[in-house]
């Protein structure tokens, strides 16, 4: 194969260079001796400099496996070549730049490298001749390629333990390194092993498939204390953290425990095996517990107006201004799990209100004390307890009781002599609906006052499919029933086909001229108009 010279801007320009200033001295030496015929004693270098070549390598900027068989020769005209020299670079260098290294043989099994996340990488490779007489080819033979390396190494952890002070052990098996599912009591350290394994493989003379990678280094680090990567040979197959390691840091942190290989080509890949963990098991916090009515499990519970109620339960508000509003009461205790002195009692229990989805800051709450919760109006409330150790560790999953005040409306399909009309999947016919119109008769009650409450009703009668822009219709009314008949031109309102009545009720809770909120619900019913 040919093989390429240094282009004249590296080598052959310096050389001419280093000619003409020969020349320009000599002509000036000539005329400040006016022409004398005196021979000179300046030695003449009769010595032809050798060639080199490439005789096989990788094709002139193509891609290949980072283990290559590389090939040369050189020749010289008054002599014989005993040496080479060779060179290998990621840029085109200027000639000092170059590290060359001397060999007396022709080829060499060569590993060109790859960058630790870049599976490709470009090279030079260089090449010169050295003659007998230590005369270097001036005009070094060179060629670029791509060091290709796909496989990077794999790691495999054959320990990572958790270990208590009584030689007690746990395997660690989270590898999330921000959500970590494994989690170590206080005075607990860990300790990791681990090796690797490079699969890059190639064809050996006679074809046969062998494995050629390997992992050169290995390298380890602990965050967030550790953030750079430390080790960085062979043989940093193994690290340990004693419990005194983490008394000095935040209890609580997600660790990250990262091991890397990079392999014989310097791919390591795009990242590092981890098992992470948290120190320092969370305090539990728990709201009172009773039994429902009929079952057997307790469930978390609270009191409001002296009665019992469970989490997700309603409130009522009263009928008039003059009964009680509703409030809320329960208690609370906490307990750490894993002290280092055998005091499993915490240093601090908490507590938060959450209504309407507006969240409270943390209040400080006695051990065994009540959360009060009083004079309720409408809305979703949720009320969140949670514990802090004495090492600092807050608990990261509060426990909660969740319950609203306010019945919404409820909407009555058959009460006595009433009916809903119409019901859902109807038909009515065309020719029907042009003389007579629809007559809509629907309930809605207000289960907080258990008898009829102001309801308003708002109507949107909407054919399925068609840009007709919808009717809206408004009422307040004391009445168990009532009818709305569409005001719109029969002919220009049922066209054949489906329509959906949406009907939302809304209760009014104005008690005692004093605003307590309002809740509302929707029903839909789904109605065809035939042609016929």
């Amino acid at each position: 194969m040919s093989s390429r010279r240094v282009p004249p801007g590296v080598f052959v320009l310096r050389a001419i260079q280093v000619a003409l200033s020969a020349a320009v001295a000599l002509a000036s030496v000539w005329g400040l001796l006016g022409g004398c015929r005196e021979q000179t004693t300046v030695p003449i270098d009769r010595n032809r400099a050798p060639e080199t070549f490439v005789t096989s390598a990788p094709g002139d900027s193509q891609t290949s496996f980072y283990r290559v068989a590389m090939h040369w020769s050189g020749t010289d005209h008054d002599g014989v070549v005993v040496a080479f020299e060779v060179a290998v670079t990621e840029s085109l260098p200027d000639e000092e730049e170059i590290q060359w290294r001397r060999t007396r043989r022709s080829d060499s099994l060569m590993t060109f490298r790859v960058e630790e996340t870049r599976e490709v990488l470009g090279h030079r490779f260089y090449v010169r001749a050295i003659d007998n007489e230590s005369k270097r080819d001036p005009t070094p033979a060179w060629i670029f390629f791509g060091a290709r390396n796909n496989v990077p190494p794999q790691i495999h952890f054959y320990r990572a333990l958790a270990f208590g002070p009584d030689g007690e052990t746990d395997t660690l098996t989270s590898t999330n390194a921000e959500f970590p599912t494994d989690t170590i009591p206080t005075g607990w350290g860990v300790t990791f092993a681990w090796n690797g394994t490079d699969a890059d493989v190639a064809l050996d003379p006679d074809g046969n498939v062998v494995q050629v990678g390997s992992v050169a280094s290995y390298s380890h680090r602990l965050l967030p204390v550790e953030s750079e990567f430390l080790g960085g040979t062979l043989a940093d197959t193994a690290s340990s953290y004693p419990a005194s390691f983490f008394f000095a840091l935040p209890k609580g942190n997600v660790y990250a425990f990262n091991v890397k290989a990079i392999d014989d080509g310097g791919l390591s890949g795009s990242g590092a095996v981890t098992r992470s963990f948290v120190w320092n098991r969370d305090p539990e916090s728990r709201i009172q517990r009773c039994v429902r009515p009929g079952e057997t499990d307790s469930v978390v519970c609270f009191e409001s107006l002296g009665s019992a109620y469970y989490s997700g339960d309603t409130l009522a508000l009263p009928i008039s201004a003059s009964d009680p509003y509703p409030d809320a009461r329960f208690s609370a205790r906490a307990y750490d799990p894993d002290p280092v002195d055998g005091d499993h009692s915490v240093a601090t229990l908490e507590w938060r209100p959450v209504v309407g989805g507006v969240i409270s800051s943390w209040r400080t709450l006695e051990t065994g004390g009540q959360v009060v919760l009083e004079d309720l109006a409408t809305n979703k409330y949720i009320a969140m307890v949670r514990a802090v150790d004495r090492l600092e560790r807050v608990e990261s999953t509060p426990d909660s009781v969740t319950f609203y005040v306010n019945f919404s409306p409820r909407f009555v399909t058959q009460e006595g002599s009433f009916h809903q009309d119409p019901m859902p999947m109807d038909t009515f016919s065309a020719s029907h609906l042009t003389s007579a119109g629809l007559a809509c008769s629907l309930l809605a009650t207000d289960p907080d006052a258990n008898r009829n409450a102001q309801i308003r009703y708002s109507l949107n009668l909407q054919p399925v499919g068609q840009g007709l822009e919808p009717s809206n219709h408004h009422r307040n009314t004391l009445s168990i029933g009532w009818v709305y008949t569409p005001v719109l031109r029969a002919d220009t309102l049922w066209a054949p086909g489906d329509y959906i009545l949406h009907v939302r009720a809304e209760d009014n809770k104005q008690i005692g001229g004093e605003q307590r909120g309002t809740r509302s619900r929707v029903r839909s019913v789904r109605f065809t108009v035939l042609a016929e």
